[in-house]
């Protein structure tokens, strides 16, 4: 619990430290009220969310996703993902970790799947899907592969490859 406190207290006051305040050495205040505020109805600023198996720190303007939306696992406080939002869409770079904490891989250029619509019908896609350029990482770190990904709500969940790739030598030849 005290590690957790302590993450929130770190992520806080680095998400709510105005330009003003960061010209001083260190941003000090901590105003607890500044989470999970509405504006005229609509979410503003952070807003700490959770569910069964994560909690995240998600910026909100004008009642839209606006920013990086950090989410940690919920039982070991390590970070997941940094997801990038703008106008509430999500866009990119976003940024997902193994359970190790390095970097498993990036998804950039994310849109309305507009290239792969045959290779989604095939596979089985039902709804709108997305696409979105990947970089997957191998574990020492080193670029393991990248290419285009096709996905419905999720890429975790269900994206696939599509197109052409690029695979790496991750082997050690020395």
């Amino acid at each position: 619990m005290k590690y957790l406190f302590l993450l929130f207290l770190a992520s806080f006051i680095a998400l709510s430290c105005t330009k003003e305040k960061r010209e001083d050495s260190v941003c000090t205040t901590l105003n607890k009220t500044s989470f999970n505020q509405l504006h005229n109805g609509k979410k503003e600023g952070i807003w700490l969310e959770s569910d069964n198996y994560t909690y995240s720190f998600v910026p909100y303007t004008n009642g839209r996703l606006n920013g990086f939306k950090k989410i940690y696992d919920g039982k070991t406080q390590k970070l997941l993902s940094l997801v990038r939002y703008s106008d509430g869409k999500e866009i990119g770079p976003c940024f997902y970790f193994n359970d190790n904490g390095q970097l498993s891989f990036v998804q950039d250029s994310i849109s309305v799947n507009t290239k792969f619509i045959e290779q989604a019908k095939a596979m089985g896609f039902m709804g709108k899907t997305y696409q979105s350029y990947v970089i997957m990482f191998s574990q020492d770190g080193t670029k393991a592969k990248e290419g285009w990904c096709i996905y419905e709500d999720d890429i975790e969940s269900n994206g696939e490859e599509v197109g052409e790739w690029i695979e790496y030598d991750t082997r050690n030849l020395q």
